[in-house]
């Protein structure tokens, strides 16, 4: 650097300078290429673009070898069909359990005594009483104590079982359910 004392010199040298690269940059002169320098790093990517237009459709794919879907709703029920023919008369069938027939159905007061004319034991008619559905009777009234004396002489029997029982306590009558007899106006022994 050189010091100069006048600054309308350092003004005009600096001019001079600043024309004299201006000239140089415009000059056509041509000049040798110096040495390729290294190439630089890659920058950032850039942001991405905006989606195109749609395409054209493509041809139909092959179709699929997976799994099948899980089921639709169904549907409304169509129309019923006509009736159709009625068919050939099928074979008989074997004949069912033997029923109890009775011989002997009254009813009084809405209760139905019925009787099958058999002689059994006590746990037997109490059995059969269960099995077909009843109970062995027990009268609570004097009609209904006439029904079964009106049984017993048709039936010819030599006595009737009633639905009552000393088994707990001996002579101590109660009903089938361990209740006390409320009609007890029947003959002795």
């Amino acid at each position: 650097f050189l010091m100069f004392k006048h600054s309308k010199f350092i003004c005009a040298a600096l001019l001079l300078m600043e024309f004299m690269v201006l000239a140089a940059a415009q000059s056509s002169c041509p000049t040798n290429a110096g040495v390729p320098g290294s190439p630089g790093h890659n920058g950032s990517p850039g942001r991405d673009g905006r989606d195109g237009f749609p395409g054209p459709n493509g041809e139909k794919g092959d179709p699929g070898v997976g799994a099948q879907g899980p089921p639709g709703k169904i549907g409304p029920a169509g129309p019923a069909a006509p009736a159709g023919a009625v068919g050939p008369k099928g074979q008989k069938g074997s004949p069912g359990p033997q029923a109890s027939r009775f011989s002997i159905f009254r009813n009084i007061g809405g209760k139905y005594y019925v009787s099958d004319a058999l002689t059994a034991n006590y746990n037997d008619g109490l059995k059969f009483c269960t099995n077909a559905g009843g109970r062995i009777a027990l009268p609570t009234n004097k009609e209904e104590n006439n029904l079964l004396m009106s049984l017993h002489a048709v039936l010819g029997s030599s006595y009737i079982m009633i639905g009552t029982t000393d088994i707990r306590i001996e002579g101590t009558f109660v009903d089938m359910h361990n209740q006390p007899l409320t009609f007890t106006k029947w003959k002795k022994n």
